[in-house]
């Protein structure tokens, strides 16, 4: 299976997972582990998307590597990533998150045409498999559907304690 990478945040492209997302399932069903599957979208004041998505989305990209471990697989689904955590349970998901979104929310964008300025946030939403789900089908409409339902996490934010359930 060909891995090639997105040149924008150095994570996989979306084609890999047409059947790397099923062999990951395989593989966690085969040998009874979960797999922590995490959604991350980040979060642009509205009138700065336009300009600043990209490198927002390259930071994210960037700093989920720094905090991720070596066997976890990231991909750019476009404006969203997604991480598959082999052997990892719901709490390892939820250090995981957390831990992103502390070093992520230490990142300072600011737009070169106004000067305004806002602190890196995200939305997320995740799945582990098969231990809270063991549903497959549409997994990654259901996690975008979840997403659509959950507030920003950040170190800052109240929220980056809680997370939605699947």
């Amino acid at each position: 299976m060909a891995r090639e990478m997105d040149s924008l945040t150095g994570l996989l492209k979306e084609d890999w997972l047409k059947q790397g997302l099923d062999d990951e399932l395989n593989r966690a069903e085969r040998f009874g582990r979960d797999l922590g599957i995490l959604m991350l979208e980040p979060l642009i004041p509205e009138e700065l998307v336009r300009d600043l998505s990209y490198p927002v989305l390259k930071k994210l990209g960037n700093v989920s590597k720094e905090v991720t471990r070596i066997v976890d697989v990231g991909v750019r689904l476009k404006n969203r990533l997604l991480w598959l955590l082999p052997e990892t349970s719901q709490d390892g998901v939820e250090v995981a998150r957390s831990k992103i979104a502390e070093k992520f929310s230490e990142q300072e964008f600011v737009d070169s045409s106004t000067g305004e300025s806002f602190n890196g946030r995200f939305r997320s939403a995740y799945f582990v498999f098969p231990s809270q789900t063991n549903e497959r089908d549409k997994i990654l409409e259901r996690l975008a559907a979840e997403l659509e339902e959950t507030g920003p996490s950040g170190a800052a934010e109240g929220e980056a304690e809680e997370k939605a359930q699947a």
